[in-house]
């Protein structure tokens, strides 16, 4: 399902993001690489995506591998997606955020 976020489609993206968020499957991959490889494409309106990977592998180690990126050998388009990250991780108060999108999905699949 992550290798929807190669593409630049905002539809597929936006499907997989939906199946990603609510399936909650296992995340046994590399985050360093992923970030790398689908940061590029990502369509940043796709907040599923951040959401579902700080769920899977904690916020605080998405937070701190985004930020370890940062700058280091990607273009500033790849840096510009990174910060969007932290960003759509910046919520004040992230479980209200989640029951928010959970929601959100919920009513789309009824």
């Amino acid at each position: 399902m992550l290798a929807a976020f190669r593409s630049p489609s905002y539809p597929l993206q936006q499907a997989a993001g939906g199946i990603l968020w609510k399936a909650k499957t296992s995340y046994d991959r590399n985050l360093v690489k992923d970030l790398i490889e689908l940061t590029p494409n990502w369509n940043v309106s796709v907040e599923e995506l951040p959401w579902y990977l700080a769920e899977m592998t904690d916020i605080e180690e998405l937070r701190k591998t985004a930020e370890s990126l940062l700058g280091k050998a990607n273009t500033a388009h790849t840096d510009q997606k990174l910060e969007s990250i932290l960003w759509w991780l910046s919520a004040k108060d992230p479980d209200v955020f989640r029951e928010k999108l959970t929601r959100s999905w919920d009513n789309t699949f009824t």
